[in-house]
């Protein structure tokens, strides 16, 4: 885990900590999903929140005026806080870290594939089942399509990256060749 993820699960963790305490973990989950589909819409209320030229109690009033009632007063301050020290550009991180926190709690494996096309319904419920049974867990598959794979998937979940693509096997193809030249 790179250092920002870390930073981001620590403050995650003591979200859904304090969440979990008041039995409103659940309700936490709904808010943070909410917040981060209108951050991701959004990409100019970041930019403002970012944005070194704006003080901390502009930004503060900003995120009351965009939220108001709308959030906990946990989220809330848990944004002021990222604000504060100066470690707002965590947020989507921690609120990301969040969702993962909760699942794990729920005994959910989130999975990533990425494959050169994206995925029919039925190899998707395959992979989901066949890792579910592996795993020995209800399986959250997200899927990316990166057309310079060329064919095969990727997947990873957890520590564990399985790469079968077509762009791996050819440059371990390549660079068997280079050293049995040498």
């Amino acid at each position: 885990m790179k250092l920002g993820g870390a930073i981001a699960r620590v403050y995650a963790q003591a979200l859904y900590e304090s969440a979990h305490a008041k039995g409103a973990a659940q309700e936490r989950l709904d808010e943070v999903r909410d917040l981060l589909d209108i951050l991701n819409r959004e990409k100019r209320f970041l930019d403002v929140l970012f944005s070194p030229q704006i003080k901390l109690t502009e930004k503060e009033k900003l995120v009351d005026d965009v939220f108001g009632g709308s959030i906990s007063s946990e989220l809330r301050n848990l944004i002021v806080l990222l604000l504060r020290f100066n470690r707002h550009f965590f947020l989507v991180a921690v609120l990301e870290s969040y969702i993962e926190i909760f699942q794990e709690s729920k005994g959910v494996v989130r999975a990533k594939v990425t494959t050169a096309v994206p995925l029919t319904a039925n190899d998707r419920d395959r992979l989901v089942d066949a890792l579910a049974s592996r795993l020995g867990s209800d399986v959250q598959l997200d899927e990316e399509v990166d057309s310079k794979l060329m064919g095969g998937a990727i997947l990873r979940y957890d520590d564990y990256v399985a790469d079968g693509s077509l762009r791996y096997r050819l440059a371990r193809m390549k660079q068997k060749l280079l050293a049995s030249n040498e």
